[in-house]
């Protein structure tokens, strides 16, 4: 969904609200538009710059961790940073949450330098104010990272504090100013979009308070365990409780070792996190807290440090190696499903290209609403588009609901003439889009589990009103609605399906009518 934003507009179009309910930061959504202006729209293209941040992410991360623990902290840190699950997955998907974690680990880069010199040089602080006004065009949660940040300054120790204060307040005063009219422009139409508000509605810590703060420690369980373990391997529950007081621990470390700016500067964007999320602005979900991963780094090697130190001389470095093998050791393991051979965008766009030639003779495809935005991307040809049928079909999956038929139960039956606009014919190309199943998808659950009464049998007819010797049903979505669709089929109207390709989340139907 946001692939197709990204290849259909210019930079000025990219300015505006984005469709199918997407939402990015506008440096990263103008510098994916040079990445495929330069490379094409490919995966390779869109990837480039999520794989770049994360990349970066390892070095920056490790030079904060030597600048405020040890030398050797530094280089748990980097491999913490390298196998860290969560960070390996979205540093080779085109969303822009790897980017939030580099711009954190930039910052804090940038802002040590003028924190733990008391006279810090010109170029510290013009590189720490460059990163600061730049950090909200190109992550919307930098923000919660570049004010502690500025109150840290203020903070430390000083030789000159008055030059402190006028520059901290004219830094202060041109980041204000960049994420007031960020918000305005760029931000304020998602911040205000009732389905951003209904899809998140669970992700937030909402009244009485003892749920919320029940909510609040699951949540923090299962970023955890997402940016350390990943979800191949089951673990015990109690390895949470180990990570959360080795970062307990840090805190302390740090706070002992630096003063009160290190600690505003680690442990605040995590209170500001939950002041947003218990305002419904911003949503407790492991992807979107990605840009938190630095930091959780930073306090973990903190907290190892802190339990070897311990011990004594002799007993502290294996003390320390042996803990950070075992932080490292549930990581690694879990990079080793990522390698596992696995259904790939090439397997995918192979499948639905056979599928697009079978609909280029005339044989119809039915595509489920919410993967009509997947069978756009991947059936057109992007070094020579047709953009008329691209837009036609994206207008047809918005109509559909939002994200593309994501649209929750119906409260009327439905009609018989509820899918005549959900088609698009082209010559011999017929392109059925299928109608909202009622099966909404909100964060990371669905709402429930079986279509709308009559969704079956509306789109049976549907499938079966277009004459063709053979039809394809595509799905990567809704699997066990698919059965469901196919069961269908074959019970009104005889023929048989033959399955083209199946997986656990991608799957072609032939269906041949009787």
């Amino acid at each position: 969904m946001l692939a197709l934003n990204v290849a259909l507009r210019g930079f000025g179009a990219l300015a505006r609200p984005l469709q199918l309910e997407q939402s990015a930061p506008i440096l990263f959504l103008w510098l994916s538009r040079v990445a495929t202006a330069a490379g094409g729209v490919n995966e390779y293209a869109l990837r480039l710059l999520p794989l770049l941040a994360g990349l970066a992410t390892i070095p920056l991360v490790a030079r904060v961790a030597g600048s405020l623990v040890s030398p050797r902290a530094a280089v748990l840190a980097a491999v913490l940073a390298s196998v860290s699950p969560l960070t390996f997955e979205f540093s080779a998907v085109f969303k822009q949450y790897s980017t939030d974690a580099f711009v954190v680990a930039l910052l804090l880069a940038v802002a040590l330098p003028c924190c733990r010199t008391a006279a810090p040089t010109r170029g510290a602080w013009l590189r720490f104010g460059l990163a600061t006004v730049v950090a909200p065009l190109l992550s919307a949660p930098s923000i919660f990272v570049s004010g502690p940040s500025l109150v840290a300054l203020l903070l430390a120790p000083r030789d000159a504090r008055g030059v402190v204060l006028r520059r901290a307040t004219g830094i202060a005063a041109a980041w204000l100013l960049i994420v007031g009219v960020n918000w305005a422009v760029f931000q304020r139409a998602t911040m205000h979009s009732a389905f951003m508000q209904h899809y998140w509605e669970q992700s937030f810590l909402l009244p009485p308070f003892r749920d919320a703060f029940q909510h609040l420690r699951a949540r923090t369980g299962f970023l955890l365990q997402a940016m350390l373990t990943g979800s191949n391997v089951r673990y015990p529950t109690s390895l949470r409780y180990v990570f959360t007081a080795l970062i307990v621990i840090g805190l302390v470390r740090l706070g002992r070792r630096h003063g009160a700016w290190a600690v505003v500067l680690t442990a605040a964007p995590f209170v500001l996190l939950w002041t947003a999320a218990a305002n419904r602005a911003y949503p407790l979900v492991d992807r979107t807290c990605l840009f938190l991963a630095p930091l959780i780094v930073l306090l973990l090697v903190a907290g190892v440090e802190s339990v070897s130190d311990g011990l004594s001389a002799r007993w502290s470095p294996a003390a320390f190696a042996t803990v950070g093998g075992l932080l490292a050791l549930p990581g690694a393991i879990d990079a080793g499903y990522h390698w596992r051979p696995q259904v790939s965008a090439t397997l995918m766009r192979s499948s639905l290209s056979r599928v697009s030639l079978a609909v280029d003779r005339g044989e119809p495809v039915y595509v489920f609403a919410l993967d009509t935005p997947r069978w756009i991307y991947y059936t057109t040809d992007w070094s020579h588009p047709d953009t008329a049928r691209v837009r036609r079909l994206l207008a047809i999956a918005e109509s559909t609901g939002p994200n593309s038929g994501n649209a929750p139960p119906r409260t009327r039956p439905l009609s018989a003439r509820d899918g005549d606009a959900f088609v698009f014919r082209d010559g011999r190309r017929v392109e059925l889009i299928g109608l909202s199943t009622g099966v909404e998808i909100l964060d990371q659950f669905r709402t429930r589990y079986s279509p709308d009464p009559g969704w079956i049998e509306e789109e049976v007819d549907r499938i079966r009103a277009l004459p063709a010797a053979r039809q394809w049903i595509v799905s990567m979505t809704c699997l066990d609605c698919a059965t469901l669709l196919t069961d269908g089929l074959v019970d009104v109207g005889g023929g048989k399906i033959v399955r083209l390709v199946d997986t656990i989340w991608f799957r072609v139907d032939e269906y041949v009518p009787r």
